[in-house]
């Protein structure tokens, strides 16, 4: 029974960590953000009265502005997107919360709330309209305790998953964002949670609710009616068209901070306003009619293809079976002609897109001697590597322009061996979780085996000693002919 035990107990290790796996690879990837200001015949920016800002465009994660956007600032009640994004990423809509004391008593005076009691009961979804609508305080800390088990033990989860998605100078200690000299975020920071919250369609569904009622509860016999904060998403003298999601922030100490995102067309775009004395509504604005007006996006898989060269000059072509995903997108000034950019093509070993082809290059946009972007290449066929030699494929003295080298793999020559192994290393080299997985199962193995050897060892030496002894009857018995020592 217990050989049995030991053995399912290590294929249910190797389960959770195989399940573990594309978890982790999820997690792990987060919207990389690329900062354009400093290039050529960029647009003339607004004046911000705000200390601190940042504009963003999501799906290419192209810095279109920074004001001091990697300066550390107490970020307010902006912080409950984070909580958001951790609860959505670990929780049911159907879960239901209980309000503890704590969460109900531990609150600065004045602090937003909804009147929760001790014992009152929510589910997860009504929480989320509370958190992100009416920005309730006592609904961010039972959050908090429901998904983390404590308020600091969640804390520690915030900074951890900031971390993951690239931030750089990001501690939370609540998740309410209420005063604390050791909270602390950016804009850059709070761009790339506002990011990644965006992609998330359960997010989006419920900032899409300008009200929400919530029900009654086990402790509270009414109704109680809340509404949208941010006053870009509703009429008011700021509203903006395309303003979508976002989360509005005020302590004395952070003073005004507002997230904003906005999509219009093919462009979406994220703002960042913290330090702001009263121009958060203004400066916001601003920064979204320049990113809408002055700035064009251009779908790289369906624009007109450029003359590609690799770093050493050398014409490329690309044959078919090779493709620009279709979610690789492009933002340049309005003023900026796409067929103005230059070229660069290189290999790319390891990686796949979203939809699973294995990316075999890159390709690189500059425009006078700026980097701009990069499009992914990735095949559907055999094809495996870029060829950007000086010769083609068939390696003659008068090649035409460089091609792509295709790879059959299933060939039994020594060259594709060695290319397939190649390509595999670095699959491994470029997301490492396997590697990791594939060592704690081989440490779980090597301690299973340990164990039945020292099992083994153990009923041998209860053989020599007791004659024959079982595992279940560990009493000394009287000696007989067939023991070793009588």
């Amino acid at each position: 029974m217990k050989r049995n035990a030991h053995i399912q107990l290590l294929g249910i290790l190797m389960s959770l960590l195989l399940l573990f796996a594309p978890v982790a690879s999820a997690f792990a990837a987060g919207t990389e953000l690329r900062d354009l200001t400093s290039c050529p015949d960029w647009p003339e920016a607004p004046e911000l009265a705000s200390e601190c800002a940042i504009l963003v465009e999501a799906k290419t994660g192209a810095i279109l502005y920074d004001k001091n956007a990697d300066e550390s600032c107490y970020p307010a009640s902006i912080t409950k997107l984070m909580t958001a994004l951790l609860v959505l990423e670990n929780c049911s809509m159907d879960d239901i919360v209980t309000f503890s004391y704590r969460a109900t008593h531990e609150l600065e005076s004045g602090s937003t709330h909804i009147a929760r009691t001790e014992g009152e009961e929510l589910t997860v979804y009504d929480c989320l309209h509370a958190l992100l609508l009416m920005s309730a305080n006592e609904v961010a800390q039972a959050l908090a305790e429901h998904v983390g088990g404590t308020i600091e033990d969640f804390a520690v989860m915030m900074t951890e998953r900031a971390k993951e998605l690239g931030c750089t100078n990001t501690n939370f200690t609540n998740p309410s964002g209420l005063n604390d000299e050791n909270h602390h975020t950016t804009c850059h920071d709070m761009a790339l949670i506002l990011a990644e919250c965006v992609k998330n369609p359960e997010f989006l569904e419920i900032e899409s609710h300008l009200t929400y009622t919530i029900p009654v509860t086990n402790k509270n016999p009414e109704e109680l009616p809340i509404a949208q904060k941010h006053k870009m998403m509703k009429n008011s003298e700021w509203q903006y068209d395309g303003v979508i999601a976002g989360k509005t922030g005020y302590t004395t100490i952070a003073k005004n901070t507002l997230a904003t995102y906005a999509k219009r067309g093919d462009m979406e775009l994220i703002c960042i306003i913290m330090k702001s004395p009263t121009q958060h509504y203004p400066d916001t604005t601003a920064l979204l009619d320049y990113g809408f007006n002055k700035f064009s996006m251009i779908h790289l898989a369906s624009a007109e293809t450029l003359e590609l060269s690799d770093s050493n000059g050398n014409p490329v072509e690309i044959p078919e079976g090779v493709s620009i995903p279709d979610d690789n997108w492009l933002i340049l000034p309005s003023s900026v002609d796409f067929a103005s950019l230059s070229t660069e093509l290189e290999n790319v070993s390891g990686g796949t897109d979203s939809k699973g082809n294995p990316v075999i290059g890159r390709i690189q946009y500059s425009y006078k001697g700026a980097s701009i972007g990069t499009a992914s290449l990735v095949s559907s066929g055999e094809t495996t590597a870029l060829n950007t030699s000086e010769e083609d494929v068939t390696g003659g003295d008068n090649a035409g322009p460089v091609g792509i080298a295709a790879l059959d793999t299933s060939q039994n020559t020594p060259g594709a061996r060695q290319s397939f192994l190649k390509t595999a290393l670095n699959n491994l080299l470029a997301n490492p979780i396997p590697l990791v997985i594939i060592a704690a199962c081989l440490v779980a193995l090597i301690i299973l085996i340990w164990l039945l050897r020292k099992r083994r060892r153990r009923r041998r030496r209860n053989a020599y000693y007791f004659g024959g002894e079982s595992r279940h009857t560990p009493r000394r018995r009287k000696g007989n002919k067939y023991t070793m020592r009588k």
